[in-house]
């Protein structure tokens, strides 16, 4: 296997690097916590709100099919995270899991392969505090819209990176308004903020990254 990866390199003057992904979709965004993030004695004064910066990357497998470009439900699952971003709060930042549901408002033609879509999602949270035990759990809500291509190429090359192998799935960009329920030790707090989503195809092969010069 490592001969073959070297004749990779001799033959096409480019290092490759190994790739396999799920179809994706992304989602980062900032906004504003209200409430109690986390009682107790971390040290840090409460506050009626903190800003707070949160994501998620989620699987999304009906991605992988054209004809499901206009899928009315759409279910994703994946890794979500709320991260305080004042300074006294970073002790209660919080990793873990989310399933989510897509449903379409709306679909319309934007011009060559892409359509806009208006999508509402509810999803649940489970979360694990970074640096105290206990768990978070809830759950929010997101109104958004993006405009989505279905691509399927295999070794191609543009714009002087290449990939050998196979790619298929959707290519997005858009964005979303979210908010959220959160329950920790008893206590309740409540998000709400603006996010920039996006999605991925999935993956299986190998990025060519040229050493000099272009394709």
């Amino acid at each position: 296997m490592r001969w073959s990866w070297f004749a990779i390199l001799v033959l096409t003057g480019c290092i490759p690097l190994p790739a396999v992904l799920p179809p994706l979709k992304l989602s980062g965004g900032f906004g504003a916590a209200a409430g109690n993030p986390l009682p107790g004695d971390d040290g840090a004064p409460l506050a009626e709100v903190t800003p707070i910066a949160m994501g998620r990357v989620g699987v999304t497998p009906q991605a992988l099919w054209p004809e499901q470009h206009r899928r009315p439900i759409e279910v994703e699952a994946g890794y979500a995270f709320q991260i305080f971003t004042d300074g006294l709060r970073q002790n209660r930042n919080r990793h873990g899991a989310y399933l989510g549901v897509n449903l379409l408002f709306g679909d319309w033609w934007m011009g060559a392969n892409w359509r806009g879509r208006f999508t509402v999602r509810g999803f649940g949270e489970i979360y694990g505090l970074q640096a105290h035990p206990g768990e978070v759990a809830g759950g929010g809500w997101a109104i958004g819209f993006e405009a989505a291509d279905y691509a399927q190429v295999a070794n191609e090359s543009q714009h002087g990176l290449g990939l050998l192998g196979y790619a298929a799935g959707e290519l997005a960009i858009g964005g979303e308004l979210f908010g959220g329920v959160y329950v920790v030790d008893g206590q309740e707090y409540g998000t709400f903020g603006i996010a920039i989503t996006g999605r991925l195809p999935a993956l299986f092969g190998a990025l060519l990254i040229p050493l000099s010069g272009s394709f």
